[in-house]
This record gives C-alpha cells, structure tokens and sequence, in this order.
C-alpha cells in the first residue's frame, strides 16, 4: 500500500472537525499528497464523528482502518475507535479523557496534552479545534507562515482581532506539536499548489455542471445531495444559475423538465429516497423526449437508512427508473476529475439524445477532500442541438432516425407540443397501435445512438492478467491502490464509469480473465447482476460490504488475498 501516515480526529459536531479537515488538507496539499474522508452520525449533538486525513508521498484516495495518530476532542471521542487502534496508534488528547470509557492510559499508548487550558488562554473553547490544527502543523512540520496564512484567509471576514486568537492558538499547539515525535516521516514531495487543486466530489460534480452550461436547479434538500445545491447556488450570481428549492422532489424534477422544455439546462439533485418520488417525472421525460439531468447522492437505504453514511445501493433503481420503456444513461465518477468530466458531459448527453442522464455518486465520494490535477474543460459540451422551427415543425419527426430535431418556444414560428400520452409525430395524442410501435421503437433504438459518446472505462494493470478486478464509482481509489501495491503481475483492475448502456466493448476486457471479481458497495452486487443481464457476462466472485462504510485498504487487502490465493 502507498507510504502514508493516518491521522483521525475524533469530536462531536460543533467541536470544529470540518474546520480542522479544511486547515490541514489544504496545509498539507502544498507539499504532500492527502487525501481526507469523515463518518458523522445523524444525531446533532453527542454522536461521535471522525475525520480521516491521509498524508502521503504519492497519490492517495482511499480510506485506511488503522490509525497512525488519534486525536481526542473530548471525553466521549474514544467510543468506538477501539477496533481502528493497533499497538503503534498514538493517541493524544487531555488528561482525563480516558476516564469515562473505563480504559486506563497504561493500556494504550497515550500521550496527555492540555488543549482545552491552550484554547481558554487563546480566548475560550471556540479555538479548541485552531490549537490541535496548530499541533497537528507542528507535528508534521508544517510551514507555520503558510499555516498562518490559511488562518487569515479563513476569518479574513471576522476581523483582524479573532484572526490574531487564531493564530496565538495554532502557534500554542505548535510548539507542543513540534517536540512529538513521529515512528514514520513523510517527506516533502515538492510544489504541488501549481499542479494539483484541493476539492471534495461535490465541488468537482458541481465544476463539472458549470462547465455543462448549468443554468437551472430545482431540488428539495436531502442529504448528502444538498451539497450540490448549495454549491450551485453560491455560484448562482456568478455563473447566471437560477435556483429554486422546490415543495418536494416530485415538483423538482418537474421543474427542471419544464426549463429543458422552454430552453435552459438544468439539474435535479437528490438521494435515493427522493428519487423515488421523481420516478414518474423521469418517464414523462422518456416519453416526451424532453432532455433532463439527474444527480443521485447514494446513501443506506431502505427508507431513511443510514442518512449520514455511504453505499451503492441504488444502481438498479436508476437503471430501472420509472414506468414503461425508455432509454436513459447512467454515469458513475470513480476520481475527482471523472466528477468534472461527467457533471459536464450529462448536460452534453441530454441535450443531443433528448435523454434522462442519471449521475449516479455516494456519500463518500461526495464529501471526501483530495487533489485532482489541473486541467482545461472542453468546450464542446456546451454545444446546443436546439433547433429553430419552421411553420409546419414536428416535434417528433420520424424522417430524421430516432432523434427528432428539438424546437423550444420563441425560437422559430413552429408551436411545440409535447404530451404525456403515447403521440404522432406533431405531438397530438394517438391511440394509432401501428403509431405507438413506431414512436416506441424510435425511442428505444436510441440506446444504440447513445453508445457512440460512451464513457470509456480505466484500465489499470498488467496487459495480460489472470484476475479482472471490477468496480464502479467511489470504489476506485482503494482498488487502484491495491493493485498499484501487489507484486504479482497477473491482476488488473476496471472501473466501469458508465453503467447504462454497457458497450459490448467491455466484453474485451472479460474475455482475456479466467477470473473475475466485482467489490461493490451494496449486499447484492448489483454491478454484477447488471453485467450477466446486458452483456452474459458471469462474474466468479463478489466481494460486498454494506454497513454504511466505505471499503478501507484493510477490506480489500484481506478479503483479495483469500479470493486470489
């Protein structure tokens, strides 16, 4: 596995943790590769959540179970950390923080430091979390003028007086943090400022929507989707979006159909659970060839589930969406660049196909930080196929193959009809049985269309290989850094970003495997019974974790050692 060194911080919400994960990952993104993920209970207050950040000498993006450095930020943040500990975990924290779980300070490696009296002597509790970022920077011998820096710029709005707090806190952790001594040191890896750029999976899906000429959301919250609205609206005034939260998700995904139909390109984000509420929403777009884009933000289901944690569970409700037969297509970002690249392209693949394009995300793919790689969008995506119409304009014209030329209202003299009833070619409704075959045959036989834009999958591995390793969406990272790490030569890995259609081109990669292994999010393998139903495909061996947690770089190690042994 990549050389790293895991720290976790462990709190409460309010105690600063997101604001501890801002100050290092981007501390630390200057010089060192990091990669940071969090577990948050759905319980306001007194639940226990965590923060990972994983600091590295080359690229990092997957969760690791075991502990380097255990931060306490109070006297209930042990609970449950007792499994992610081993015999060379450090754990910091004050003095009397261990009392309360019964565990005493001689059976753990335990290091007391005063926090909270460094904190009341900076100005009180509030800069609790501003003295552990100042031991963490101390102890990883962070720039302390780079560091000061990011504190400016974090409360530059607040006043130069709490910025001075601020600072006299991190400067008290860090000279407590300085004399802590590390078993392994990362070393510098250089500039990466200039070549890298700090964001989480909803900033980069958000980019990508922009880039795709996003200028309509309509949504109603629910987490962890709600981050893509906020995004989309705080870059409203500056990118010309207009958000409306609407009433429930059914009006949403009707809104944004709606702003499609007269002209704009819009976007619905939402979870599973309100996803199937626009289900019936997605086949009036199927019919009325009416273009939309959709994000699902997975998370454990059913019903309310797990609200705060992650799963792919959601495949086949997405592939299966709605009532009746229609084509649609499914994307699924594995990095934080296919994030981009896919938010941009759904509004590409909706406006040429007059399709529902689903993108399909999770909870850990969504609010884990790591560094992307700089690179310029292609304009093509903004490419419209809006069509000026003519008087005797048929919006469902059967000469032009399976996807009829497009008109919007006010942009030529044609009258654009569209029906939620089976329609001829003008738009008027029809109960023609010989029209419904042919208007449903038009309709379907795009899915072959739609396969001359598909997302090519990554690769990665030997030429030849024995094994095929197979994985879809956040899943990428902690499987690419396995088989990165494995000595033997006959494994490879893919990772199929598009999900629907499949392109019988996969059936390459499967043909040269004698075995082949799905890791999947979820309790069925849903990728895998998608493969056997579209392309006969049989899969040898699922590996399946649905707790609510992502697979750590433990899971994948031991669970494949026993597979490919």
């Amino acid at each position: 596995m990549n050389r790293s060194i895991t720290l976790v911080f462990s709190g409460e919400a309010g105690q600063g943790l997101q604001t501890i994960e801002d100050f290092l990952v981007n501390a630390f993104s200057s010089t060192h590769y990091v990669f940071s993920c969090s577990d948050v209970m759905s319980r306001v207050r007194g639940g226990n959540n965590t923060v990972e950040i994983r600091v590295s000498d080359s690229p990092v993006s997957a969760y690791k179970e075991e502990i380097d450095v255990l931060f306490l930020l109070n006297d209930h943040a042990y609970s449950r950390m007792d499994k992610r500990i081993t015999a060379q975990t450090v754990i910091v924290g004050e003095s009397d923080y261990m009392n309360k779980d019964g565990i005493t300070t001689e059976e753990i490696n335990y290091k007391e430091y005063p926090f909270e009296e460094m904190a009341k002597e900076a100005g009180g509790k509030l800069f609790l979390n501003t003295v552990i970022f100042g031991f963490a920077a101390g102890m990883m011998d962070l720039k302390k003028d780079e560091c000061n820096s990011l504190i400016s710029q974090k409360f530059k709005e607040k006043g130069s007086k709490i910025i001075k707090q601020n600072q006299y806190a991190f400067d008290l952790g860090y000279k407590n943090g300085i004399d802590f001594v590390l078993e392994d040191e990362i070393a510098p890896v250089g500039d990466l400022k200039k070549t890298y750029k700090v964001l989480n999976g909803t900033q980069a899906v958000g980019i990508g929507c922009l880039g795709g000429g996003c200028n309509f959301i309509s949504s109603y919250p629910m987490s962890p989707s709600t981050a893509l609205l906020e995004f989309l609206a705080n870059k409203g005034m500056e990118f010309d979006v207009f958000v409306e939260q609407a009433e429930d998700e059914i009006a949403a995904l009707n809104m944004v159909i709606g702003a499609w139909y007269a002209g704009a390109r819009g976007i619905a984000t939402t979870s599973g659970g309100g996803f199937s509420l626009m289900e019936e929403a997605m086949s009036l777009a199927g019919i009325t060839e009416t273009p939309c884009v959709v994000h699902i933000a997975q998370r454990p289901g059913p019903a309310t589930g797990l609200p705060t944690r992650t799963e792919q569970g959601d495949l086949f409700q997405a592939v299966n969406a709605g009532h009746g037969e229609y084509p649609k297509i499914v994307l699924a970002p594995g990095t934080l660049e296919d994030g981009v690249l896919m938010g941009q392209k759904a509004f590409y693949l909706a406006d040429k196909y007059q399709v529902p394009v689903i993108v399909l995300t999770d909870q850990f793919y969504l609010e884990s930080f790591g560094q992307m790689e700089r690179f310029r969008l292609d304009d093509k995506s903004l490419s419209s196929f809006v069509n000026e119409t003519n008087e005797d304009y048929k919006r469902y014209d059967l000469s032009q193959g399976p996807i009829s030329p497009r008109g919007i209202p006010g942009y030529g003299k044609g009258l654009i009809k569209v029906d939620s009833d089976e329609h001829d070619e003008y738009g008027y409704i029809t109960e023609d049985f010989d029209m419904r075959t042919t208007m449903h045959e038009k309709r379907l036989s795009k899915k072959e269309r739609v396969l001359q834009d598909y997302f090519e999958p990554k690769y990665v591995g030997p030429e030849k290989y024995k094994n095929l390793i197979i994985s879809w969406g956040s899943t990428f990272g902690v499987v690419k850094e396995y088989v990165d790490s494995i000595e033997r030569g006959d494994t490879g890995f893919l990772s199929i970003k598009q999900l629907y259609p499949l392109s019988p081109d996969l059936k390459g990669y499967f043909d040269k495997a004698e075995k082949i292994i799905v890791i999947e999010n979820n309790a069925s393998g849903q990728l895998a019974n998608l493969l056997k139903l579209e392309l006969d495909v049989h899969v040898d061996k699922k590996i399946l974790k649905y707790n609510g947690q992502p697979f750590s770089i433990e899971d994948v190690e031991s669970r494949l050692k026993e597979v490919l042994k």
